[in-house]
C-alpha cells in the first residue's frame, strides 16, 4: 500500500464521515421542528375546540315570557346579540384584568374582531365570559358576574379567572386567532330546521400545512334585538 492510497482512503473515509455528520444535524433539526410545529398545533386545535364549548354558553338560561327568539308573545329563549353577545376590535386584556377595546356591531353582515364576550345564567346568576385573541396566543376569561354582556368594559377578572389557552408569543401575526360573526340560517350540529341566528367564524392559521383553519359556530340562544 502507497503513501498516495492511504491518504485517498483517509480522504474518502473523512469526507464519508462529514456527510454522515451533516446528514444527522439536518435529521435532527427537521425532528426538532416536527415537534415544535406539532405542538403549536395542538395549543391551536385545542383552541379551537374550547372556544367552540365555551361560546356555546352564550345565551344560555336567557329567557322571556313573551317576544322571544321564537316571536312575539311567545315564551322561550332570549338572548339579544349586540347586548347579551359582543364582538371587540382591538380588544386585550390588562394584568389587572380590565379589557379593553372597540365595540362591533354584530347584524346580517359578516363583522370582525379579536375578542368575543357573552352573557348565559348559572341557575338564577347571570354571568359573564369571554375570549381574546392577544400577542400572538388565546385568553379565556371566565364567568364573572354581570348584569348583560354590554358591561365588558367595566367589569373585572381575576388573574384566576384569566387562563392561557394558547400561551402568548405562540403563534404568529399572520396565523393569530380571529373572529367573525354575523345574524345568518343556522342550526346546531345539522339537528333542526335552520333558523336565523348567531353564526360564529373562528380563523387561525395552521402551521404544519400553512392553511387557515376555519370553524363555525351556531349558538341558537342568540337572536337578533
Amino acid at each position: 500500500m502507497s503513501l498516495i492510497s492511504l491518504m485517498v482512503g483517509l480522504f474518502i473515509g473523512l469526507f464519508s464521515l462529514l456527510s454522515m455528520v451533516n446528514l444527522y444535524k439536518v435529521q435532527a433539526k427537521q425532528t426538532v421542528q416536527t415537534k415544535s410545529t406539532n405542538r403549536i398545533d395542538g395549543q391551536i386545535s385545542l383552541g379551537l375546540v374550547v372556544a367552540q364549548m365555551e361560546m356555546q354558553k352564550a345565551g344560555f338560561g336567557v329567557e322571556a315570557n313573551t317576544d322571544s327568539c321564537e316571536g312575539a308573545s311567545t315564551p322561550g329563549r332570549a338572548g339579544t346579540v349586540n347586548r347579551d353577545f359582543v364582538m371587540l376590535s382591538g380588544a386585550a386584556i390588562s394584568e389587572s384584568g380590565v379589557l379593553t377595546g372597540t365595540g362591533v356591531t354584530i347584524n346580517t353582515a359578516l363583522a370582525a374582531g379579536n375578542a368575543l364576550v357573552w352573557r348565559w345564567k348559572d341557575g338564577t346568576t347571570d354571568q359573564c365570559s369571554g375570549i381574546v385573541s392577544q400577542g400572538g396566543g388565546l385568553k379565556l376569561l371566565q364567568e364573572v358576574a354581570c348584569s348583560d354582556a354590554t358591561q365588558w368594559s367595566t367589569l373585572t377578572w381575576t388573574a384566576a379567572k384569566i387562563k392561557d389557552v394558547v400561551s402568548a408569543g405562540t403563534l404568529n401575526a399572520d396565523k393569530k386567532f380571529g373572529f367573525s360573526a354575523q345574524m345568518a340560517p343556522c342550526a346546531p350540529y345539522g339537528r333542526s330546521a335552520p333558523a336565523e341566528v348567531l353564526l360564529v367564524t373562528t380563523t387561525v392559521g395552521q402551521s404544519m400545512n400553512a392553511v387557515t383553519v376555519t370553524n363555525d359556530v351556531c349558538i341558537p340562544n342568540i337572536c337578533k334585538n
